[in-house]
This record gives structure tokens, C-alpha cells and sequence, in this order.
């Protein structure tokens, strides 16, 4: 919802999400990715813009397409 001071709370709940997926490795991965780390980073990327708002997504989608670990970063 954009609402800053809500934050912390919103991001360990994604990342909770994250890890149920099986994908909080990669967006936690410090360094290169693998090709199939890659299309898991993608995934993480794709589960991420179904759950922020308008305002965020548009600032993801010009900062880092496709890419869940920078977005998350």
C-alpha cells in the first residue's frame, strides 16, 4: 500500500512467501547466478509485482525489470 512505516513488516512477510516458494535463496545470494537461479530470480521478480502497489511497481519496472534480487535491494 506505500505506506513506508510498514515496511519491515511487509517485507518478512514476502520473504516468508519467498522461502515457501523456494525462492529466497536466490534473492539472498550475494554474486553471479546460474542459469537456473536466474529464471528462480525471475520467478521471485514475477511474485513481487502481484503484491506491491502502483506507485513501487512502476519504480521496480524502471529499475530493475525481471531482476527480484535488485528489486528487493
Amino acid at each position: 500500500n506505500g505506506e513506508g512505516e510498514k515496511f519491515e513488516l511487509w517485507y518478512e512477510k514476502f520473504m516468508g512467501y519467498l522461502r515457501l516458494k523456494k525462492l529466497h535463496e536466490v534473492v539472498a545470494k550475494e554474486g553471479d547466478l546460474t542459469g537456473d537461479e536466474q529464471l528462480k530470480n525471475e520467478e521471485a521478480y514475477a511474485a513481487l509485482v502481484q503484491v506491491i502497489d502502483d506507485v513501487s511497481l512502476s519504480i521496480v519496472m524502471r529499475e530493475s525489470k525481471n531482476d527480484g534480487r535488485a528489486a528487493l535491494h
